[in-house]
């Protein structure tokens, strides 16, 4: 089996795209990639039933299709970008389905596969690939009375600044200091991210109100939040990153810090950080000279978020 890390390498690097048929992109550890509705569908047999299934209990949501729309920070439309749900089904099974792109007004329609159109909860997933944008991850609004959903906000893609400082890459074992705009450094090693995202580093300070609503609302209590892009994992005991104490808090305060589960997101034990999910880090420590919040073990670089001490 190609194991899961492996696999998400591939998306980050382009090659397991809607440009591409998912049937190419092998099925992982515990998160399965669906090709999509027309796997189901015998092209034979006219119409396909969007009923809900006999299995699907009541309780359960049953969704046949979720559309919306995709968006810069101005409101304006982005096109080609890729909008892919991440399903958690009734039975417990996590399936991210084949993504679908935006139209020349950012509009999408997701039409969900049958295996998973029986759902505990959804996360959609929007990254315009090849971009200085943080792809976003945010909790579908789903009731059991309704199979079209619309989401009621539109999908904000943020921008990214690259690097300020990046050294050069060397033989990849060593750990380096990338710098950012903001305040921000990140310690890692270029071997423990994917493959040719070195020198695609690029991440943004916002405050809480400006960040997309869905990353806010239903999520810890936050002072601060940063983007990074692309979105990776990282490999081996994560990374060490310093961010800016927007707060002024006294040196030695310690600062809860929280990391946005994303397609690959993995804590120290291995197991998954589901997307769209603010999971707990360790502690980050205001540093001596005041300047910053230091947290160690980052698993991944999607959003992280800093707490109120």
């Amino acid at each position: 089996m190609i194991r899961r890390h492996v696999w998400s390498r591939w998306v980050r690097a382009g090659l397991c795209t809607a440009a591409v048929a998912t049937t190419a992109c092998p099925a992982v550890d515990d998160v399965t990639v669906d090709a999509g509705p027309d796997d189901d569908v015998d092209t034979d047999a006219g119409v396909e039933d969007l009923s809900r299934a006999a299995d699907c209990p009541t309780s359960s949501p049953w969704v046949t299709d979720v559309s919306g729309r995709i968006v810069d920070e101005a409101g304006a439309g982005v096109a080609d970008a890729f909008a892919q749900m991440c399903v958690r089904t009734n039975l417990g099974r996590l399936l991210c389905l084949r993504p679908t792109s935006s139209d020349a007004d950012g509009a999408f329609v997701a039409d969900i596969a049958a295996n998973a159109r029986c759902m505990e909860r959804a996360t959609m997933r929007v990254v315009k690939p090849q971009t200085d944008t943080a792809t976003l991850y945010c909790a579908v609004p789903l009731t059991a009375d309704v199979s079209t959903v619309v989401l009621p906000a539109p999908q904000v893609l943020v921008s990214t600044t690259p690097a300020t400082t990046l050294p050069p890459e060397g033989d990849g074992l060593a750990t380096q200091s990338v710098t950012f705009a903001d305040g921000v450094v990140v310690d890692v090693a270029p071997a423990a991210l994917p493959e040719g995202t070195w020198a695609r580093l690029a991440a943004r300070v916002l405050a809480v109100g400006d960040a997309p609503s869905c990353l806010r609302d239903d999520g810890p209590a936050l002072q601060t939040l940063v983007a990074f892009s692309p979105e990776l994992d990282i490999d081996g005991g994560g990374a060490a990153v310093r961010l800016p104490n927007r707060g002024a808090l006294p040196a030695g305060t310690s600062v809860p810090v929280f990391a946005l589960g994303s397609i690959d997101c993995r804590r120290a034990d291995g197991s998954l950080v589901e997307e769209g999910h603010w999971e707990p880090l360790a502690d980050g420590v205001v540093s001596a000279d005041g300047a910053s919040i230091d947290v160690v073990g980052v698993p991944c670089l999607t959003w992280l978020g800093v707490g109120q001490p």
